[in-house]
């Protein structure tokens, strides 16, 4: 009798430290993980700031400027050409 409980007992403890060690290697695991995960994102973000200082980027972000430039001085344009249509007319003319 007490050999079989000392054989449950030693079951039990190895089983024990088996999940203890599994839980071990989860949380390695899970740290491996997080690492690459902030890494990966750090990388990302090192490379969009390189995009953004970039020439390329620059000469993108100036001509979209003076694009809307451009959109807005032909709107005015246009509001000052049709703006006697939006004026109220005195009855009678």
């Amino acid at each position: 009798m007490k050999a079989l409980l000392l054989a449950l007992l030693g079951l039990a403890l190895l089983a024990a430290v088996a999940q203890a060690a599994t839980l071990g290697d989860e949380e390695t695991v899970m740290k491996k993980v997080q690492d690459y995960v902030q890494q990966v994102a750090q990388t990302a973000k090192d490379t969009f700031s390189k995009v953004q200082e970039s020439e390329i980027a620059q000469q993108a972000r100036d001509w979209v400027h003076t694009r809307a430039e451009d959109i807005n001085q032909f709107w005015e344009v246009l509001k000052d050409k049709f703006s006697v249509l939006w004026e109220p007319q005195p009855p009678g003319q």
